[in-house]
């Protein structure tokens, strides 16, 4: 099933790059996430990329904002994205976040409340 949606998504993304309409770039960057469990290549392509600066520098703002803290570590834990990345890159990158997020972090209002 990852396969099939996997090459619907690069697929979308192909045509999106021509078409206006559909955001080509993000569907293709979905689809490689999504092949990454399925395709080595492409599994160490995502980890090459996340290990350069500028895309951990973006990370850890994201982490320090508070809005972005929660919907990326939810990112790390879904099984598409757990398939993708090797298991050092996503301990690297929940280590950034929480470093990150105790460096910037004041009391969370939200946090007494339960989800």
């Amino acid at each position: 099933m990852d396969l099939i949606i996997g090459l619907v998504l690069i697929g979308l993304g192909v045509v999106g790059l021509v078409l206006p309409v559909l955001p080509g770039w993000l569907l293709i960057g979905a689809g490689a996430l999504v092949l990454a469990g399925r395709v080595p290549a492409l599994r160490t392509a995502i980890d090459w990329m996340i290990a350069r600066p500028w895309v951990q520098d973006s990370l850890r703002r994201i982490a320090a904002r508070r809005q972005g803290r929660r919907p990326l570590v939810r990112m790390l834990k879904m099984p598409v994205i757990r398939r993708a990345l090797f298991p050092r890159t996503r301990r690297q990158l929940v280590n950034d976040l929480t470093q990150s997020a105790a460096a910037n972090a004041g009391p969370d209002p939200g946090a007494d409340r339960a989800e």
